[in-house]
């Protein structure tokens, strides 16, 4: 087996370069102009210490502590050859200060998929923090949405949007991009890592915004036993922990546009 240049390997390697979703067969990138996708979000105001016990090294909590739950439904997805996923996850607006970089954006502490293809393509080859759920369509009535996660039969959160009214789209966020924390653990060396670095996605892209409405939201997530969740109860307990001090309301886009993420960057 000879490793080619300029392509993408993941495990299994033994078969040569891994089709995915920055590149097909040739090494191609994809065009993701076309891609429609949904993106649901509710946010709250929560304690500030809370967040700051989550922050890796050489992060910062940036502004309030407003936490974002938000759920994407991605369909056409390209990569795919047509087909879909969805993905939920949490961030809050963070900074990282390094020795040469010094960058603001929401820090992504979680994000569900549906889909195995997904997830590993984004941890191995981006740092995204991933971890696997089922992700049921919501259940629509009216101008109300209501999404749930669950694993093995046990819902673990459920995410409502209310009285969605049509609104104007905000202004782009003044940030640099979306923050990751990328780690892999080092191979029977309990404690140690192979890799430990902050990583961004750049802010932009072709995302345009078809229509967009807010409204009012919650977010529960329920406290798991290790028996109801043996691999993910530490990170559901901690989400289930925080404080809903004030409710930070809703909002629903209908969007076309997506990018390939290979421009994601380690930061130091």
């Amino acid at each position: 087996m000879i490793f080619e240049q300029n392509r993408r390997y993941r495990m299994p390697v033994f078969f040569g370069p891994s089709t995915g979703p920055r590149a097909d067969s040739a090494g191609n990138p994809y065009d993701w102009t076309t891609a429609p996708r949904d993106v649901a979000s509710v946010s709250f105001l929560t304690d500030a210490a809370a967040l700051e016990a989550l922050l890796p090294p050489g992060f910062s909590l940036d502004g309030e502590p407003v936490v974002t739950f938000e759920h994407f439904a991605l369909r056409e997805v390209p990569w795919l050859a047509g087909r879909g996923y969805d993905a939920l996850g949490m961030r809050f607006p963070a900074r990282y200060d390094g020795k040469v970089d010094h960058v603001r954006g929401p820090l992504l502490t979680v994000l569900w998929e549906n889909l195995t293809d997904a997830i590993l393509t984004g941890r191995d080859e981006l740092g995204y923090s991933k971890l696997f759920a089922d992700l049921p369509p919501p259940v629509i009535s009216g101008s109300n949405r209501t999404y749930t996660a669950a694993w093995q039969g046990h819902e673990f959160l459920r995410m409502s949007l209310e009285d969605l009214t049509d609104a104007e789209p905000p202004a782009p966020a003044a940030i640099d991009g979306l923050l990751h924390y990328r780690y892999f653990p080092a191979v029977n060396r309990l404690g140690d890592h192979a890799v430990s670095t902050a990583a961004m996605t750049p802010a932009g892209g072709p995302t345009k915004t078809l229509r967009f409405r807010r409204g009012t939201g919650s977010v529960e997530v329920l406290h798991s036993t290790w028996q109801q969740m043996p691999t993910q109860c530490q990170v559901v307990n901690a989400l289930a922990a925080l404080p809903v001090i004030e409710p930070r309301g809703s909002t629903f886009a209908e969007q076309v546009g997506s990018k390939d993420l290979s421009d994601v960057r380690t930061l130091a």
